[in-house]
């Protein structure tokens, strides 16, 4: 190792080595894999399986997506603490401490309380399968991988408090690479649903030890009391973990719950558009979000950072309809020379599932910028936001059927959430923040007519 570094050492100040470094590279990077495996596993595994289990591994992929849902905000509120704990240069170790003990009990209460809700909730779609011992088992496997995912949780907000966040995505990246050889492989075996959630697991454990690896190099937590700094932060964990439960919590178990019941025919590009939407929503999050720690230290260290703020902000919105356009394509092409035995949804499906991400992802940065003042919001935003989908889509149901789901959260979250947290971030923010924002809603709209252009061929 100290040879490495001796080689490179000199070659340092390059600009093409600096560029690995950046949070943002990273992170585009670790999602591109990602993208390039769901581009080679999902064809593939969802020809080896009947319409049936591939509405299966459809609905499993999207619990496993729940990962940042069942951590009720943990992970934002220790990044965000670890990382101010530093810009003050105190309470470092309290604050890591602090993390430890929160997700400790975090993992029993889902293991405890959730998988047996959400067992529940799967039963008529494993209930359904023709071997239904194999899909308990691939059930289980699901469980296991979720368990283990959500302790990985932990690490990530360690190591992103630190500043380390690129060492997050290149864990990501060796294990996304890795994941697409194991996946493609389980799916040619006699069991291909048992054997790739099972492969899935191995991953998720392989990625586990990594980030737990690396949290041994920072600075030792015994003998600091977590306990206690967990309680000082019980506001802001309570506010941030209700907000997430009843806005992306609610939307997923109910898209969980529809795909558990529907029919496969159409349950199947319901789960696979949630699922390619969620990459599309995560590539959004690359120009943001893990710029969250530097700011969070930069504003207790005085700095002014309004401005860059809402750069970070547009980049993340454009990319929503850029990256759905380009999965558009590229997806729906893969998947009918592949012969899938689910294909890709219709564009009024994909165009509103498209949009209520875009409008998620303001909200929910318009709510973190208010939390790096210290103005935690998100209960109320997402109360509010949780709510209104709720009626709106029971009122859109009936003559809508699958598309009141997106539609209902376009309009709880443009009309109830969007306003509240725009009140209380717009004081840290440019004067012309409302420039970006049309600049941002100009880009949707020509997804839009994308989108329609592409169904009137």
């Amino acid at each position: 190792m100290a040879g490495c570094q001796a080689l490179v050492k000199p070659f340092s100040g390059l600009r093409v080595l600096q560029l690995f470094r950046s949070p943002a590279i990273a992170s585009w990077l670790a999602l591109a894999c990602r993208i390039a495996a769901a581009l080679a596993v999902f064809p593939i595994v969802l020809a080896a399986l009947s319409p049936a289990e591939g509405a299966a591994y459809l609905l499993f992929g999207v619990i496993l997506s729940l990962v940042g849902i069942l951590d009720f905000g943990l992970n934002p509120t220790f990044t965000r603490h670890i990382a101010s704990a530093r810009g003050r240069q105190a309470e470092v170790a309290e604050s890591t401490a602090g993390a430890h003990w929160a997700y400790g009990r975090l993992v029993a209460v889902v293991a405890f309380i959730f998988l047996p809700v959400l067992t529940f909730i799967v039963r008529p779609r494993l209930g359904g399968l023709p071997d239904t011992s194999h899909a308990w088992a691939a059930w289980a496997a699901c469980m296991a991988a979720l368990l283990l995912s959500t302790h990985a949780n932990l690490y990530i907000a360690v190591l992103s408090g630190n500043e380390r966040v690129v060492e997050v995505r290149w864990m990501e990246t060796i294990v996304s690479l890795l994941s697409v050889g194991t996946a493609i492989a389980a799916a040619r075996t006699p069991w291909p649903l048992v054997a790739v959630t099972t492969a899935n697991l191995g991953t998720s454990a392989l990625f586990w030890c990594l980030l737990r690896r690396r949290t041994k190099s920072l600075p030792v937590v015994d003998g600091a009391d977590g306990r206690a700094y967990a309680r000082r932060c019980w506001p802001d964990i309570w506010k941030s973990g209700t907000g997430v439960a009843l806005s992306l919590g609610v939307a997923a178990l109910i898209t969980v719950f529809v795909g558990s019941v529907v029919s496969a025919v159409v349950a199947g590009p319901f789960l696979l558009a949630t699922r390619i939407v969620q990459i599309v929503g995560n590539a959004s999050q690359a120009l943001f979000y893990p710029y969250l720690p530097t700011f969070a230290r930069q504003l207790a260290e005085g700095h002014i950072i309004g401005r860059a703020l809402m750069f970070r902000y547009l980049g993340a919105l454009v990319v929503v309809p850029l990256a759905a356009a380009g999965a558009q394509v590229v997806f729906g092409r893969i998947l009918t020379k592949a012969n899938a035995s689910v294909g890709f949804p219709d564009a009024a499906l994909w165009a509103l599932l498209v949009a209520a991400t875009y409008a998620e992802r303001a909200v929910g940065m318009h709510t973190q910028i208010s939390a790096l003042q210290g103005r935690i919001n998100w209960h109320v935003v997402n109360a509010l936001g949780s709510c209104g989908f709720v009626v709106f889509a029971a009122l859109l149901w009936p003559p809508l059927g699958i598309l009141a789901l997106p539609l209902g959260r376009i309009l709880a979250y443009t009309f109830l959430s969007y306003p509240i947290s725009v009140t209380e971030s717009r004081s840290m923010l440019d004067a012309s923040w409302w420039k970006f924002e049309l600049a941002g809603a100009a880009g949707l709209l020509l997804f839009g007519m994308y989108v329609w252009w592409g169904a009137a061929q």
